[in-house]
């Protein structure tokens, strides 16, 4: 079975300004759509930032709390890049977002607050 690395390596050499995630908020009316390029950039950039900020090691758990959103399938790109396990509960990391409830990071050794936005706006007063 293929790893997701030579996968996304894959789909880069041969597609790279492909859509690969298109993300509608019927509540919003936003819709973001990463390509191919853009999706890898993203996914090597935040498991760059779970390995080097938070020093996790393949094999530790991380739980990703943020509700349906297209960073989703960014952390679950990274972790599986660096080899981390997606957890329930029992957490090394917790990856919440601004609407997480506050018992989320409960059971985490450390958490990672995402604002959901591309540009990395403040998150909301008291978070």
């Amino acid at each position: 079975m293929p790893s997701f690395a030579s996968v996304l390596a894959d789909r880069l050499r041969r597609e790279p300004g492909r859509p690969l995630v298109t993300f509608y908020d019927d509540h919003t009316g936003e819709r973001t759509e990463l390509s191919v390029t853009t999706y890898a950039n993203w996914v090597a950039k935040t498991a760059g930032v779970l390995v080097e900020e938070f020093d996790l090691v393949a094999g530790d758990g991380v739980r990703v709390a943020v509700p349906v959103h297209w960073l989703g399938p960014v952390f679950l790109g990274a972790l599986a890049l660096v080899g981390l396990e997606r957890r329930w509960q029992d957490s090394d990391l917790v990856v919440i977002g601004p609407e997480s409830p506050a018992e989320a990071g409960d059971r985490a050794e450390q958490v990672l607050a995402c604002s959901l936005h591309p540009f990395a706006l403040p998150f909301p007063p008291g978070v």
